[in-house]
């Protein structure tokens, strides 16, 4: 849990004005103070907002140091830019050592926090595969009693075949799910 000096020292780092931060936690400035001086505890989730900003502002502390140590200069260009894409700085990276340096070396950060799991690989949902595999499933077997109607088969039950098609998938996916819960709790 973090301490109020932790959230001060947070907000001092990152540059945060406490009007930021209580935007951020959606409270009033006079909470962030109570927070701070230690009258009532950092919400969770400022907590993990801040720790996550935080570790980036350490990767790219490291990136730099990094840069520094292998002999690359700043780059000019870089440091002009105020709404930077990444569409723009891959563009960019192609054509600047310096940059392209950077890139390999944030490349190598998102590989290891990708394999301590602090963040999900590229393209995969934050949405439990679980919920996304149910859902899913559910409308399929819904939709396929839709279709029973259209074709005439079993048209007077075409409601009824959907959800028991869709009520078995949720059922099967749930004993799936439990049974993986099971198993790779116990480590099997």
């Amino acid at each position: 849990m973090m301490t109020g000096s932790e959230l001060r020292a947070a907000r001092e780092r990152t540059g945060f004005s406490l009007e930021t931060i209580a935007k951020m936690a959606r409270a009033t400035v006079q909470r962030v103070t109570e927070w701070e001086l230690g009258a009532r505890p950092v919400p969770a989730r400022l907590e993990r907002e801040l720790r996550e900003i935080l570790r980036q502002m350490d990767v790219g502390d490291e990136v730099e140091r990094r840069l520094i140590a292998a002999g690359f200069a700043k780059c000019a260009w870089l440091e002009q830019q105020s709404n930077l894409t990444l569409a723009a700085f891959a563009e960019h990276a192609r054509t600047c050592a310096s940059c392209a340096a950077r890139d390999r070396i944030a490349e190598e950060f998102i590989e290891r926090d990708v394999r301590q799991g602090l963040i999900p690989r590229v393209g995969v949902s934050s949405v439990s595969p679980w919920i996304t595999w149910l859902v899913c499933g559910a409308l399929v077997f819904f939709f396929v009693g839709l279709l029973a109607r259209g074709h005439n088969v079993l048209a007077e039950d075409y409601v009824r075949v959907g959800l028991l098609g869709a009520l078995a998938w949720v059922g099967l996916v749930t004993v799936i799910w439990v049974a993986a819960k099971v198993f790779l709790k116990r480590g099997a």
